[in-house]
Order: C-alpha cells, then sequence, then structure tokens
C-alpha cells in the first residue's frame, strides 16, 4: 500500500503542459503514454526508494521532487528502522 500511495503522489507532481519533471527527464516517450505505463514507471520508483536501493535511473528534476523524494526515502528508512 505505501508503494502504490508514495507512486501516485509522486505521479501527482508532474505537470503535463511542461517536460521539466522527472518522467520526461527518465524517459520521453513514457511522458506521452497512457497512464499505466507512467503507473508502473511511478511504482519502480517508490519501491526502489522506499526499500532504499535508490538506482539512480528516475531522478527528481524540480526542487518540489527533490523535497518529495527526500521524504519518501526517511519514511522508507523509518517503516524498516521501526516496522
Amino acid at each position: 500500500f505505501m508503494s502504490h500511495l508514495m507512486g501516485c503522489l509522486f505521479h501527482m507532481l508532474i505537470d503535463d503542459s511542461n517536460t521539466d519533471n522527472w518522467l520526461y527527464n527518465y524517459d520521453p516517450e513514457v511522458f506521452y503514454q497512457d497512464n499505466v505505463s507512467r503507473y508502473i514507471v511511478a511504482m519502480y520508483w517508490a519501491i526502489i526508494t522506499i526499500s532504499t536501493m535508490g538506482y539512480g535511473d528516475v531522478l527528481p528534476v524540480t526542487h518540489m521532487e527533490r523535497l518529495y523524494t527526500s521524504f519518501v526515502a526517511v519514511v522508507g528508512t523509518i517503516v524498516f528502522a521501526y516496522g
């Protein structure tokens, strides 16, 4: 559930009228695809970030995305430390 929530919120940070975001930076083709493809990438990012593996292939671009990514990393650390 946590990965779904974090992935959906990360996807909501995207401004479709602007290409200055994490999804376009990751893969411009996925940016223009359907919501299922975009959801899969967002879920992948959430699982990798929450588990603190952080491969570095999906990167935050804007300051809001960086703040949110930092928040998710801290939440993931707390969940694994106390969960």
